[in-house]
């Protein structure tokens, strides 16, 4: 990430704080976090209730 030439000009502006790899990544780990969590959340409530999910998932 290049710094601004000078803080007169820029200091009103937004600065790009995450890199697009780390944007990328962190759309990836949520999209594959929140499936995850979705999917199993369904199964588990059908089969072992809401104890038994909640100790699934924490397990």
């Amino acid at each position: 990430m290049k710094e601004p030439l000078s803080d007169s000009n820029n200091s009103d502006k937004l600065r790009p704080y995450l890199s697009p790899l780390a944007v990328w990544a962190l759309s990836v780990g949520s999209a594959i976090g929140w499936g995850s969590l979705l999917v199993t959340s369904g199964s588990y409530l059908s089969q072992a209730g809401v104890l038994g999910t909640i100790i699934g998932l924490m397990l």
